[in-house]
């Protein structure tokens, strides 16, 4: 799983993710998708909420489109699950 945003920084902290260097695609943060699961649980544990996006095979400029799959809110925000199919 990787992070674009520079915003992302506290979650990356919350995460121990040290900023990858530069990369073409502009990914700043990384983990493997092994450890999803454990780091989504850390995430909520926080109560910080967690939005899972996905990867499609279309394209429409050369680039893969990504669309939300799922949401998951905090109890802070809500607490619940939301599907975004």
């Amino acid at each position: 799983m990787v992070f674009y945003d520079a915003r992302d920084q506290d979650v990356a902290h919350v995460l121990g993710l040290s900023e990858m260097p530069r990369s073409l695609r502009g990914a700043r943060y990384g983990f493997p998708i092994g450890l999803a699961d454990r780091f989504c649980q850390r995430l909520l544990d926080r109560e910080m909420s967690v939005t899972l996006i996905r990867e499609t095979e279309r394209y429409w400029t050369g680039i893969k489109e990504r669309v939300p799959a799922w949401r998951i809110e905090s109890q802070r925000e809500g607490g619940h699950m939301r599907s975004a199919q």
